[in-house]
């Protein structure tokens, strides 16, 4: 038995410094990605019955109105054409159109902006913006839900880190929380009451050797 249980704990040790590798190869490989992908932008809301052919002088127009003190030839796009729409996408929406900003601090201007003007015209008003993230930074910020729902709830501001972290902000202090669960546990040891709670699977932890001979 006690044979056993030393080969299970190994195995066990062995299990979590595997998971523990494949999650920071993961996370490395998320950041890289998304680094790629950050001069890109994703527009949604833009009608199909805007051409191709008419979409580079569309997107100008609007890029125009929300920072109209950068010059034009500063507004250079790389790349610009619309992505397939995923299947979960109701058929009567739009396709997103996805660009790459040639300069990366006019990209961060447009995004910022895009929060903050107001009384653009009718043509421009259904448009939203989104930076270009990876399929799997998306699934992680996924199971932040719980975690952002309640931040939301409670009125307590937070932003998204690279790789995927949550900052949270509140009475003057900025704590990191890289995954949710440490999230959760930030919110309890806050006395806040966390949306849609529920225990999170344990990991297969290890076996103490605790046992006597019955007489």
């Amino acid at each position: 038995m006690e044979d056993l249980v030393d080969a299970h704990n190994a195995s066990t040790e062995h299990l979590k410094s595997l998971t523990d590798q494949i999650q920071r190869c993961e996370a490395k490989l998320m950041d890289l990605e998304d680094r790629s992908r950050r001069s890109n932008i994703r527009l949604r809301g833009i009608p199909e019955t805007i051409l191709p052919a008419d979409l580079p002088s569309y997107i100008h127009s609007f890029f125009k109105l929300l920072t109209p003190e950068i010059p034009t030839d500063m507004l250079l796009l790389d790349r610009l054409h619309r992505v397939p729409k995923p299947q979960h996408i109701a058929t009567s929406l739009p396709r997103d159109v996805l660009l790459k900003a040639h300069y990366f601090h006019v990209k961060d201007l447009l995004m910022k902006r895009s929060r903050t003007v107001k009384d653009l015209p009718a043509e421009y008003t259904s448009i939203k913006m989104f930076s270009d993230l990876s399929a799997a930074t998306l699934k992680q910020r996924k199971t932040f839900q719980q975690v952002t729902e309640t931040l939301r709830a409670n009125r307590i501001l937070y932003r998204w880190g690279f790789p995927v972290r949550l900052i949270v902000s509140r009475n003057g202090t900025t704590t990191a929380v890289q995954t949710a669960e440490e999230g959760i546990l930030l919110l309890r040891q806050w006395n806040l009451t966390v949306i849609g709670d529920t225990q999170a699977p344990k990991p297969p932890r290890q076996v103490v050797k605790d046992w006597h001979i019955a007489d």
